[in-house]
């Protein structure tokens, strides 16, 4: 398999044994009521991603009648899945590789009254059960020893919202804390729940609150894209840490709750405690309570919150230092935008190399859209100092822009050259660029293909070494039963998770770690 993105390299975290994976676990296509097909989902999957999950629209019990439109629409996907089911099976298996590319066989199982869970089944069987009620779909689980992750859950009840009644620690470890629909974490944010019909958050449904009363339940993200795209950028991925690259060990990660959220930008996080703990963990309350996180950003970093029991308790505001003279550092290529009005494709051939720099990773931040379903954007590497990208952008995808990001290293005299091509509508577009880092490091550079105003642009980001977007520390936390340090529920400190805000809005919210 040959995968050249960022991040996708197992990163090993500390002394442990460990490594960091991408993972896409809710994504739907044509089989079913979405759109593109299964097996471009897979191509995209494994060029992009380390572990993926396609989740079907499996059944809903309490299907409202008051609207057809939506009633029919459904009826139609379940029979599409229930008739294709031994076919997506087929596929997962075959395209499951131990220690390259795992994958889960899952669906998604809705309700009006109790909310959305996806399913997730730990080997190579599983059964498409039409429970009638969450305690029918709960035993199923247990019999199967299949996860029930709830999403979406910020929704009111009623609307979708998850009734957290029902929702039982054991089988639901975690929570889709971001996707497509918006952030089901926090109930105020910049990232409203906007992106469907169910109407936005309500505080006592979100995950946060559901922290505040002590539950639980650690963090994962997922797009819930409905265009056969995983990964699509800005709708969610998260972040799983295993051992190895396998079913049995990712199925026991997440269920450990050793996972974060990112809303796109694979942002790196670890955090250790004392006694070699990560995020996720449950640790003896006598455990000295010293965190240490360390983050590595994709873009410069606006802040670093702390979470004590829900409650927000130190904020950083780190000012990188710039260490390297010779990097890595991290260009972001930009390129789309095109007419507001404008709906056509514009298919682009972007080729990269560098006489001096390395590249090291280059990490696609591609996304889709109703009229992109055929298409599998591309990064090809032909040397460690050449790459070629072939990707679709247009403003009817869920951003006018696709985005690459490059990590780099070489000295400031190295230059970086962008042979571009494109096809916009009828017109053929080509230019070339070179700049060296020095230049690269200075300012952003836009390459105009056309003298038409409204002609496709390419913007190369102002050059990052990737020591300004570092930040590491430890934190300390007050001593158990303190009653003079406690926060909003009165008792001890016994849950701590991170937010990670990047100044280009990206995000990243890591699992709790616990001490009882």
């Amino acid at each position: 398999m040959n995968r050249t993105c960022c991040n996708l390299k197992p990163q090993v975290v500390g002394k442990s044994r460990v490594k960091r994976y991408w993972a896409e676990i809710h994504n739907h296509n044509s089989v079913g009521y979405a759109k593109g097909t299964l097996e471009r989902a897979y191509q995209i999957a494994q060029s992009a991603l380390d572990i993926y999950a396609f989740t079907p629209h499996g059944w809903w019990p309490d299907l409202p009648a008051t609207d057809q439109k939506v009633k029919k629409q459904h009826e139609n996907g379940f029979r599409i899945v229930a008739d294709a089911w031994r076919d997506i099976c087929e596929k997962a298996n075959v395209s499951y590789g131990a220690g390259e590319f795992a994958t889960f066989l899952a669906y998604e199982w809705h309700s009006s009254s109790w909310g959305d869970f996806c399913l997730y089944f730990p080997d190579s069987e599983a059964e498409l059960r039409y429970a009638g009620d969450p305690h029918e779909l709960k035993e199923f689980a247990r019999e199967t020893h299949a996860l029930l992750v709830p999403h979406h859950c910020a929704y009111s009840r009623g609307s979708r919202g998850t009734d957290w009644s029902v929702v039982d620690e054991d089988l639901s470890p975690v929570a889709e804390v971001f996707s497509e629909h918006g952030n089901s974490l926090e109930a105020e944010s910049s990232l409203g729940m906007y992106g469907h019909s169910m109407g936005g958050s309500q505080l006592s449904q979100s995950i946060l609150a559901q922290i505040i009363a002590g539950r639980i339940i650690g963090f994962t993200a997922g797009t819930d894209n409905h265009f056969g795209a995983p990964a699509s950028y800005g709708e969610g991925l998260t972040a799983v840490f295993a051992e190895e690259l396998t079913r049995s060990s990712v199925f026991g990660a997440i269920r450990a709750r050793h996972t974060y959220a990112v809303t796109g930008d694979r942002i790196g996080v670890l955090i250790r405690t004392e006694g070699e703990g990560i995020m996720g963990d449950i640790l003896p309350a006598s455990t000295p309570r010293r965190l240490e996180i360390d983050v590595q950003g994709c873009a410069l970093l606006e802040y670093v919150e702390l979470f004590r029991n829900g409650f927000s308790v130190e904020k950083w505001n780190p000012a990188g230092v710039v260490e390297e003279q010779s990097g890595p550092y991290l260009l972001r290529i930009e390129f789309g935008w095109g007419g507001l009005n404008d709906t056509r494709n514009t298919h682009w051939r972007i080729r990269i190399g560098s006489d001096k720099a390395k590249i090291l990773e280059a990490t696609p931040y591609f996304c889709s859209g109703p009229q992109t379903i055929e298409v599998v954007n591309r990064i090809k590497r032909s040397t460690d100092s050449k790459v070629e990208v072939d990707a679709v952008s247009t403003r009817t995808n869920s951003l006018p822009t696709q985005t690459v990001l490059l990590e780099l290293r070489g000295p400031l005299d190295a230059t970086v050259n962008c042979d571009i091509s494109a096809i916009w509508g009828e017109n053929k577009l080509s230019a070339a660029r070179n700049w060296n880092l020095a230049e690269l490091l200075a300012d952003d550079y836009y390459v105009e293909l056309s003298d038409v105003f409204s002609a496709p642009k390419l913007k190369t980001h102002r050059l990052l070494p990737a020591s300004a977007a570092h930040f590491a520390c430890s934190w300390d936390a007050p001593a158990p039963h303190d009653a003079s340090k406690t926060t909003g529920n009165g008792t001890a400190p016994d849950c701590y998770f991170f937010k990670v805000v990047q100044k280009n809005g990206h995000m990243a919210w890591t699992s709790p770690v616990w001490y009882r």
